[in-house]
């Protein structure tokens, strides 16, 4: 399964002035976790990428479903110049139709 998706959670005014001036790194950054989806999506163990915020600053990040030391090793700390945050979330898997 690949998950990609643009997860930054809630916006503060100082954080959204913060994503209007890296606008332009914004597509670099995609194409960035676009890449690094393709080079870490087939380990085992890996649930999915996204872009994110660290700590306000854009970031990618790598979804595991356990905490694994030796997948851990194989993720970098950075990748293409953005910080790459590794997050324990379990599988993922699409929740359905609830509305119906």
């Amino acid at each position: 399964m690949l998950l990609s998706a643009r997860c930054v959670g809630p916006v503060t005014g100082e954080t959204q002035a913060r994503m209007e001036e890296s606008q332009v790194a914004d597509t670099s950054i995609i194409a960035a976790q676009e890449a690094l989806t393709d080079s870490v999506i087939d380990l085992p163990g890996v649930a999915g990428t996204a872009v994110g915020l660290c700590a306000d600053e854009p970031c990618i990040k790598v979804y595991l479903v356990r905490p694994s030391a030796e997948l851990m090793a194989q993720i970098p700390e950075s990748y293409r110049g953005f910080k790459v945050d590794v997050e324990v979330t379990g599988k993922i898997q699409a929740r359905g139709d609830t509305l119906g």
